[in-house]
């Protein structure tokens, strides 16, 4: 999922380790912990959020420690590493362990919008990635597969893809609107 401009995708990481309360008596040390599989789980999430490697030459150069949390539903979670962010450009991965031990690595990304915005052959090859994208699902489209959640799916892809926050990528919806403009359009003629 490299953008064609070699921009790093990667702002921040962080760590976070939910520790079961049965467990807590092994974690009492003090100091960070540290996945005993990290490299296992680390290349892991870089797959899942398509970092392409990315992650992976980041931990390996900088490290990665786990702050000790308590458990949290699914929905606290996301409400921590929400809070933990400066923008809306993050994704999470998660993986438990053996232990029990529920590890998260939270990824920030770099936000790009404002390079790209101002670029008209930046935002066009954005387009061209939805245009590829679209052809792509249309290619391989199953009668149950829904159009406008893919479009969703893209626009997520987007985001992380090229550092552009959601609430950022009016050109992207604006040019939605006009194809589908153009296709009502012919529909009628």
């Amino acid at each position: 999922m490299t953008n064609p401009w070699n921009l790093p995708k990667i702002s921040k990481i962080s760590g976070f380790a939910e520790i079961p309360p049965s467990q807590s008596i092994l974690f009492d040390l003090p100091g960070p912990l540290y996945w005993t599989h990290s490299s296992e789980f680390i290349a892991q999430a870089d797959r899942q959020l398509e970092l392409e490697g990315e992650l992976v030459d980041l931990v390996r150069q900088k490290g990665i420690s786990f702050e000790k949390i308590e458990v949290l539903p699914d929905a606290s979670q996301q409400s921590l590493l929400s809070s933990r962010c400066k923008s809306d450009l993050w994704q999470a991965y998660s993986e438990t362990g053996k232990s029990g031990v529920r590890y998260t690595v939270l990824v920030e990304y770099c936000d790009h919008s404002e390079t790209i915005l101002a670029d008209g052959v930046m935002k066009e090859q954005v387009i061209q990635y939805f245009h590829r994208e679209m052809a792509r699902f249309l290619f391989l489209q199953k009668a149950s597969d829904d159009s406008l959640e893919f479009i969703n799916q893209i626009g997520k892809r987007i985001m992380y893809k090229f550092g552009i926050p959601y609430r950022k990528m009016g050109f992207f919806f604006d040019h939605i609107k006009r194809m589908a403009g153009s296709f009502r359009s012919s529909q009628t003629e």
